[in-house]
């Protein structure tokens, strides 16, 4: 059965801050011009969320080059290029954070949210955004063979998928209908 490495684990978390920047960046904008402190509230919690996930990628970006660095295909300065814009991608999110947990504190207790603050936590958010694009796109062009599906890849995870799909569907052990317990 196929593991998870390093480099497995840094691209699937790195969707977290290219996808979960610019959506909470519209979500926040649109509480924004509708005036509405539970959108502002909520978004302003999901970029404090995005800067640990930003954080995260950033952290597991060493782990990742470790687990290439030996490959015969493995180019060191594309990989630098995506390393440096990661970290600039990384600082980007941690200041959209930090301003959002900042904008947080300063509106407890029901007190209504400075404008210019969370204005600020928007344009930080949309920095932060086109930088992990950015590194998304130079990560991109690192070579990944290590994600290449075998043919033996692809008969051990169909063998699995009929085994668990048989289980299910043997008498006494199908629940998804009420009662149900098999012919």
């Amino acid at each position: 059965m196929p593991h998870i490495t390093p480099a497995h684990l840094h691209v699937l978390i790195n969707h977290i801050p290219i996808i979960g920047s610019p959506v909470i960046a519209l979500v926040l904008a649109w509480g924004l011009a509708r005036r509405e402190d539970a959108v502002i509230r909520a978004a302003l919690i999901g970029t404090v969320l995005i800067a640990a996930g930003t954080w995260l990628t950033n952290f597991t970006g060493d782990p990742a080059i470790d687990d290439i660095r030996h490959a015969s295909w493995f180019q060191k300065p594309v990989v630098d290029t995506h390393e440096e814009a990661g970290d600039r991608a990384n600082i980007a999110g941690i200041v959209a954070g930090v301003a959002a947990l900042a904008t947080l504190i300063l509106a407890r207790g029901g007190k209504p949210f400075l404008r210019p603050a969370v204005l600020g936590v928007l344009f930080a958010l949309g920095v932060a955004a086109v930088l992990a694009g950015w590194a998304g796109w130079q990560g991109g062009k690192i070579r990944h063979t290590e994600f290449e599906v075998t043919p033996s890849v692809v008969a051990e995870s169909s063998l699995l998928l009929v085994q668990v799909f048989a289980r299910a569907a043997s008498p006494g052990h199908c629940t998804c209908v009420a009662g149900y317990r098999g012919a």
